[in-house]
C-alpha cells in the first residue's frame, strides 16, 4: 500500500508523518466436527455421523484509518495529490482535514502544511504471515 501511494506522488508534495491504526476483526466462529454416536438395539451396534449444520465463512473486514501529514508547495497541488490517491485501490475516503500557509498565513514562506486522513480497503490486507507460516513447513 505504501509503495502504491508513493508511486503515486505528484512533483511537490511530502509527507512529514504516516501512521495506520487497525481494528482487529473479529474472530471467526470455530466450526465444530461431526459428531458419532452409537445407536441399535440388542447385540450388535452401528454408528452414526452426524454433521453439524454449517456456517458461511465471512471474511473479515478491515476497520481502521491511516493518517498522512505533509507539505506541499500550493493548493493546486494538494489537490493534484487528492485526484492521485483515487488511482490507489488500497485506500478510500480521502480528504484533507486541514491545511495551513506555512509561513503563518502572511505569504512570506511559501508552501503549505496539511493532514488527511484515509480508509484502508480490502486490497490493502496482505497475506505475509501465510505465506512465513508456508516457508516454515
Amino acid at each position: 500500500m505504501v509503495k502504491r501511494i508513493k508511486t503515486e506522488l505528484p512533483d511537490g508534495i511530502s509527507f512529514t508523518s504516516l501512521s495506520a491504526s487497525l481494528t482487529p476483526p473479529v474472530p471467526l466462529a470455530a466450526v465444530a466436527p461431526p459428531t458419532t454416536a452409537p445407536t441399535g438395539a440388542g447385540g450388535g451396534s452401528t454408528e452414526t455421523t452426524t454433521t453439524p449444520t454449517t456456517v458461511p465463512v465471512t471474511v473479515p473486514t478491515i476497520n481502521g484509518t491511516l493518517t498522512i501529514q505533509g507539505k506541499a508547495p500550493d493548493f493546486p497541488t494538494l489537490a493534484r495529490w487528492i485526484d492521485a490517491m483515487g488511482n490507489v485501490p488500497e485506500i478510500s475516503d480521502i480528504y484533507v482535514t486541514s491545511a495551513t500557509a506555512a509561513g503563518g498565513g502572511d505569504g512570506t514562506t511559501p508552501g503549505i502544511t496539511w493532514a488527511a486522513t484515509a480508509i484502508p480497503t480490502p486490497k490493502s490486507a496482505s497475506d505475509r504471515v501465510g505465506s512465513f507460516v508456508e516457508a516454515a513447513k
